[in-house]
């Protein structure tokens, strides 16, 4: 009996709807009026004439509109506006401690969103800063969705192993050594180059270019230390040898004439009985 009946109930909803199709001539994005069919309006717009014409400022509708009607003016009902209308909406309204309540929750959302979203930002920025430093590299471009990290060697560093326009290690710059001078600056691709300085030049190993040897003749100065490869010379002022002689012979003539200034004193002192040892000068020369 139930399967019977289902065919017949079937062709009974196909014989209804084509008996309703049948009295509504109008489409479903229109209506009827003096029995002709008419496109309904769309949202900010209203029928006149059976044309649609824009809602003036201050009006709105939703298209199901004859007519556009006037926002709703929250003040006449005690409230405060919330939301502006527009053509299409009308005015949201709500009481003072709705609208602050609700403007609270949004600043408060809106601030602890970006707060933690800075927090989270500046943490991985740390953390990769922390783990690539101690392999000579910096973070140029942080991990995202749609790339991985992209790493640079650091200020002195070069790079050895580059893989997908980012460095995987990274080595210090050679320092050159003293008597040497860097020929070529390291870039964040090549090491430094180091050359060696000419004879009659020196470096500590820090300079791009050797410097000659300070001629001490020039400056009126005598040589104390000639120059090597990595330390200038060494001028001043040098006493002359026959001035140094001079000096030299005048201490020994003194010290003579004072022992023997000394020996005669003593030993006539011996022959008299009276010994009294006074090695002043005025007693010497007396």
């Amino acid at each position: 009996m139930i399967f019977s009946l289902k065919p017949t109930l079937i062709f009974s909803a196909i014989f209804l709807m084509n008996i309703e199709l049948c009295f509504c001539a109008c489409a479903l994005a229109e209506y009827e009026i003096n029995k002709e069919c008419c496109p309904m309006c769309g949202p900010g717009t209203a029928q006149k004439d059976a044309e649609c014409d824009e809602c003036a400022i201050g009006t709105y509708s939703d298209g199901s509109f004859e007519i556009c009607k006037q926002h709703t003016k929250c003040e006449d009902l005690g409230l405060t506006e919330v939301k502006p209308g527009t053509a299409t909406l009308d005015v949201m309204c709500g009481n003072k401690i709705q609208v602050f309540l609700i403007v609270g929750i949004i600043g408060f959302v809106c601030v602890t969103v970006a707060t933690v979203a800075l927090f989270h930002f500046y943490k991985i920025r740390h953390e990769e800063g922390r783990k690539t430093a101690t392999q000579g590299l910096a973070v140029k471009t942080i991990c995202i969705q749609t790339s991985n990290t992209v790493c640079s060697p650091l200020e002195g560093f070069y790079c050895t192993d580059e893989h997908e326009s980012s460095c995987r290690y990274a080595i210090e710059h050679t320092k050159c050594s003293p008597g040497q001078y860097i020929n070529q600056k390291g870039t964040a691709l090549k090491d430094v180059e180091c050359a060696e300085c000419a004879e009659g030049t020196f470096s500590n190993g820090s300079l791009q270019i050797c410097k000659q040897h300070t001629k001490c003749n020039d400056l009126g100065l005598n040589e104390i230390t000639p120059g090597t490869n990595f330390l200038d010379a060494q001028c001043g002022q040098e006493t002359p040898p026959a001035l140094l002689t001079g000096i030299i012979a005048a201490i020994v003539v003194v010290l003579v004439v004072l022992g023997a200034v000394t020996c005669i004193r003593i030993w006539k002192h011996r022959t008299t009985g009276k010994f009294h040892f006074n090695p002043s000068l005025t007693d010497i020369w007396l």
